[in-house]
């Protein structure tokens, strides 16, 4: 049996958020765009695909899993796709009616009990950024293998390894729509008098050179540590970029650490 992958289809009118549904191919149900992962093409982008070939549309998909649901002795991985343009015509036109329902509405429509529960999800996490963001870091951690220690809708750890040896805990905290990575460093001090006078200036140069993530002084409860951390928009957060924000902000942390090591901070 091939895998599949499905996407719901969405919109945002000032009424609220509207989900687009189609008939299955007996037209007896309404269903989401779904059909077989086409190789090369990843889940996500066969899903887009078939949104595309069956429900005519085609729009910016979200690179996360809002989970699985299952279908036909299988269990499907689904994502979102927010609507940009809607043809009249299309591969399935004749075969497919489609139809906007308002969120508040898709259990009028849908009564298969897995695909309800996977377009709630879908809606929370369309609605919500709580939901968003947690998907988004489960999503994006299993695809890369990373280590994930604890995670909820505000708050996760992860352990992310660099080579053979070397790893380290990032705190990713939601605030509202926006997402704070924070790498604490292995340097600290028992106050703040004791941090080299050539740390806070090459901290400061470093901090005014455009790149990912900025240095600061972190307060623990009785130390100081130096950390690196980075803010990004949460619906602008993709798996490639995830990805590199954590590598860089770990090397940045390790390169620190070794310099300091080697004393190249001391006056």
């Amino acid at each position: 049996m091939k895998n599949k992958s499905a996407i719901i289809p969405f919109r945002k009118r000032k009424k609220g958020t509207e989900i687009l549904l189609i008939k299955n191919v007996f037209g007896n149900k309404w269903v989401i765009p779904k059909g077989t992962i086409d190789a090369p093409l990843q889940a996500l982008l066969s899903a887009t695909k078939e949104a595309y070939e069956e429900a005519g549309v085609l729009g910016r998909p979200h690179p996360i899993m809002v989970g699985k649901y299952h279908k036909n002795n299988q269990m499907v991985p689904t994502y979102l796709l927010e609507v940009d343009v809607e043809l009249k015509d299309y591969v399935e036109a004749n075969k497919r009616e489609r139809i906007w329902v308002k969120a508040s509405d898709v259990a009028n429509y849908v009564f298969e009990k897995d695909l309800l529960l996977i377009l709630q999800n879908g809606i929370n996490s369309i609605e919500k950024n709580g939901h968003y963001f947690y998907y988004a870091i489960k999503t994006f951690c299993k695809n890369e293998n990373i280590q994930l220690i604890s995670f909820d809708n505000k708050k996760a750890k992860i352990a992310f390894h660099v080579g053979n040896e070397n790893f380290k805990r990032i705190v990713i905290r939601r605030e509202k729509t926006n997402v704070e990575f924070s790498i604490d460093s292995q340097i600290v001090f028992s106050e703040l008098k004791e941090i080299p006078r050539k740390i806070n200036t090459n901290l400061l140069l470093e901090n005014a050179v455009h790149d990912i993530g900025y240095w600061c002084i972190k307060q623990r409860k009785k130390s100081f540590s130096i950390s690196r951390i980075h803010s990004v928009e949460l619906k602008l957060l993709f798996e490639a970029y995830f990805i590199n924000i954590l590598k860089i902000l770990t090397q940045k942390c390790i390169d620190f650490e070794n310099d300091f090591r080697r004393g190249t901070y001391l006056n």
